[in-house]
Formats: C-alpha cells, structure tokens, sequence
C-alpha cells in the first residue's frame, strides 16, 4: 500500500464541507477512526470505481442490448470498494474475475477487449493493495 500521505488541518476542515461523514463512515470505522488512512481507502474506492467503470458499462450495454428492450436497466451503486478482493455490485459481491466471466459467456472476444482496454489490470492491483492492509472493509 502506499504510504497513507498526511492531510494538512485546513483540508481536513474543508473536506467534511464536501465529504459528508456518512459518506466515510465505513472507511473510519475500519481504519478505528484514523482519518487520514480513511481518507486514503475512499481514494482507492473512487480509483477502482474509475477502473471498472468501462467493464461495468460494457457488461450494461452488453445486457441490455441482448435482452427486451423494455429489460429493466441495470446500474452500478457505490461502495464498489472490500478488502476481500470482491467488489460490491448493489446487491452481492463479486470477484472482478467473475466480473468478466459474465461478459465471456456473451462473447469472450468481447471480454478479452475489455480486459485489456478498459483497466482491468489496474483494478486488480488497487484490490491487491487494499487487501494488503489487512483492514476489513
């Protein structure tokens, strides 16, 4: 992991402006209220959003594009962020190889694009970092 980076005191004051504590809350209560470290996991849950982004737009057009066009859309809802390399998807976990599993049982052409145009390597080494905290999320 990357050393947790101190925030200076006028930050701290002016983030809780932005960032409400709801939002960190999980973070603090798993760093035992450090708030730099929590900081430091909502950056990484906002940069594995970033990275599976596109994989999670591609599997949506994907779904809706071979389902009924009245299909119900399916979203992305934050935190996508654990400590157990799984990510959250709404509803359950989901490791991020089983992420692109569902897009190989569409077109594994389309998954192998995917996995190495949209990031995927990036967000396996952010999972890889926050496990190696040792914090439980």
């Amino acid at each position: 992991m990357n050393p947790v980076r101190a925030y200076s005191a006028h930050f701290l004051v002016s983030i809780e402006r932005t960032v409400t504590k709801e939002r960190v809350t999980r973070y603090l209560r798993a760093t035992r209220q450090d708030v730099h470290q929590a900081l430091h996991l909502y950056e990484y849950n906002v940069q594995l959003s970033e990275v599976v982004y596109g994989l999670l737009h591609g599997i949506e057009m994907m779904i809706r594009n071979a389902r009924a066009p009245r299909a119900k859309r399916i979203s992305h809802h934050e935190p996508v962020l654990t400590s157990s390399e799984r990510l959250y998807a709404g509803h359950d976990f989901i490791t991020l190889p089983e992420l692109l599993e569902c897009v190989e049982w569409v077109c594994a052409d389309t998954a192998e694009w995917m996995k190495t145009h949209f990031r995927y390597s990036e967000a396996e080494r952010i999972l890889f970092q926050v496990k190696a905290t040792g914090l439980s999320l």
